[in-house]
């Protein structure tokens, strides 16, 4: 009888066993090793009529798959115009357009985004076709001219990415405790190019245990006192993560910290913004599959 029991028990557990690595290979096949062979094998084989269409929805497939959604965080324009239609009928227009910016009635506009179905790695090793060193500009994005003075009222950043996803920091794994994969922005005002990567190589050695100083950029607005805001970490992948995880951080021009609310409330059409992306020491990778840059704006001026 113990036997019979012994023997159903390691059946059930090779049953399960099998069963997960099933799963697993069924996994590798669907996300990883069939997209890798329509990809590069399937698609470029196709004749020349064709083959525009299949990549064309391809792209559609990898911004549904991958891009990382904007999320409105206002009304649209044309509720905007309803409600400052409807307040002008019981109180002064003179006050409308300062109840809608109190109200945070602004209009969300999209900057830039970008998507790597392939995921970009940052590292401070050699360097393959699809690998780069820290501190990659992997977004950029220029304030549009169309923008009104002392309108921009917030800055989003949004990334996807993980780490290398192990560690031999075991009682740090899943948190953000020690983690050396992360992502800063990097702030241009008008007349200054966003840097190349090669422009500057602030990488850290495997030794170092924290990232070399950035040097001072200096903001001088007409009118106003030069400010320094050098660039800032944002993001922190976590520790030793498996999967990509969407990180969103919001500068505000009533932010708590006054060097982004000055920031926020001086910058304006014309200014760039960056994110770059970091990786601390030989053993630390950072894996980006995609990230955007969003903004919102006070458009309603005067009635």
């Amino acid at each position: 009888m113990l036997l019979n029991h012994l023997l159903l028990g390691l059946f059930g557990l090779w049953a399960i066993y099998f069963f997960l690595v099933k799963l697993i290979l069924f996994k590798l096949i669907l996300n990883i090793i069939l997209p890798l062979i329509i990809r590069y094998l399937l698609i470029p084989s196709l004749p020349d009529c064709v083959r525009p269409y299949a990549e064309r929805a391809l792209e559609k497939c990898d911004e549904h798959c991958y891009a990382i959604p904007l999320e409105p965080k206002g009304p649209s324009n044309r509720d905007v115009y309803r409600t400052a239609m409807t307040l002008t009928r019981v109180t002064d227009r003179d006050v409308v357009t300062e109840i809608l910016d109190l109200a945070e009635l602004w209009h969300d506009v999209h900057l830039v985004s970008r998507i790597d179905p392939e995921p970009v790695n940052v590292n401070d090793r050699e360097h393959s076709r699809n690998s780069h060193k820290p501190g990659l500009i992997y977004v950029e994005a220029e304030l549009p001219a169309t923008l009104p003075p002392k309108a921009l009222r917030s800055i989003t950043f949004s990334t996807s990415s993980r780490d290398q996803g192990h560690t031999t920091e075991m009682q740090d794994i899943g948190t953000y405790r020690n983690s050396k994969t992360w992502f800063e922005v990097e702030i241009y005002p008008p007349g200054q190019s966003v840097r190349s990567a090669d422009e500057e190589d602030m990488s850290s050695s495997e030794d170092e245990e924290e990232p070399p100083p950035k040097p001072p950029r200096k903001f001088q607005v007409e009118g106003e006192p030069v400010f320094d805001f050098p660039p800032r970490k944002i993001i922190t992948n976590i520790h030793a993560g498996q999967e990509f995880k969407t990180h969103t951080v919001t500068w505000h021009y009533d932010d708590e910290d006054p060097d982004i609310r000055r920031l926020i409330r001086t910058m304006g059409a014309g200014w760039k913004v960056a994110i770059s992306v970091w990786a601390q020491a030989h053993t630390w990778e950072n894996y980006v599959r995609s990230a955007r840059i969003d903004c919102r704006v006070h458009t309603v001026r005067k009635l």
